[in-house]
């Protein structure tokens, strides 16, 4: 079951996809910066992080993540305000081939 959390910030474009089998990654900018393996989070968590721009001192980007029944509940925050997350909508193609390589 694939879960795709969207978010933007200034000109970035900050994607979020849960699985069952391959973890939780961050995307920004259709490049994956961060991923977890962690398989069920009771109370919140930061579970993935990165810096925008150029590296140690640009915004930090932190997505806040807790299970619930059936999915998962997603928070993303840019150096501590929360962010509009859309969920659901596609995968860019070129992430689909990163992330799910044929067999």
């Amino acid at each position: 079951m694939r879960q795709l959390y969207h978010a933007h910030y200034a000109e970035h474009e900050l994607l979020v996809e849960n699985t069952w089998i391959a973890g939780i990654k961050l995307y920004v900018d259709n490049r994956q910066v961060d991923v977890s393996y962690t398989p069920f989070v009771l109370q919140e968590e930061t579970l993935l992080r990165t810096r925008l721009g150029d590296g140690a001192s640009g915004p930090e980007v932190e997505v806040k993540v807790r299970s619930g029944l059936m999915d998962v509940h997603v928070r993303i925050l840019v150096d501590g305000g929360e962010l509009t997350v859309r969920k659901g909508g596609h995968i860019p193609p070129n992430l689909l081939q990163q992330s799910h390589p044929a067999s």
